[in-house]
């Protein structure tokens, strides 16, 4: 399972769902969008927040935690954060699910500290 919240100004905020599983029928994995999960208000961009709308989309879809073997987020500690994050609400569910972070926002992350390190 995958998602990442937009960062719009707006009171609205989107969290596309995507989840990544075998079909049987094309004999590979595939990822597919299972929902759009959206959140509002002040706290649309807190990790509880955020965590209920994912909860309500995976028991809307019938999809048990104990299902769920990893799960995909950015970099953000509301995201992988030790206390109050959507990791820890996740693995208080499903205390076998493997977290990692975005390896692109790592990627973009250390080219940037590298570069700063050039003299022009």
């Amino acid at each position: 399972m995958s998602t990442d919240g937009s960062n719009d100004k707006d009171l609205d905020k989107m969290n596309p769902i995507t989840v990544k599983l075998f079909d049987i029928n094309a004999s590979r994995a595939v990822t597919r969008f299972l929902d759009m999960g959206v959140t509002q208000g002040v706290d649309a961009a807190k990790a509880s927040t955020i965590f209920e709308a994912i909860d309500e989309v995976k028991t809307d879809n019938s999809i048990p935690w104990k299902n769920c073997i990893a799960f995909s987020v950015d970099n953000t500690s509301a995201n992988l954060g030790q206390f109050n994050s959507i990791k820890t609400r996740v693995l208080e569910r499903n205390p076998d699910c493997y977290f990692f972070g975005c390896p692109c926002h790592i990627l973009h992350n250390t080219a940037g500290k590298a570069s700063s390190q050039l003299k022009v």
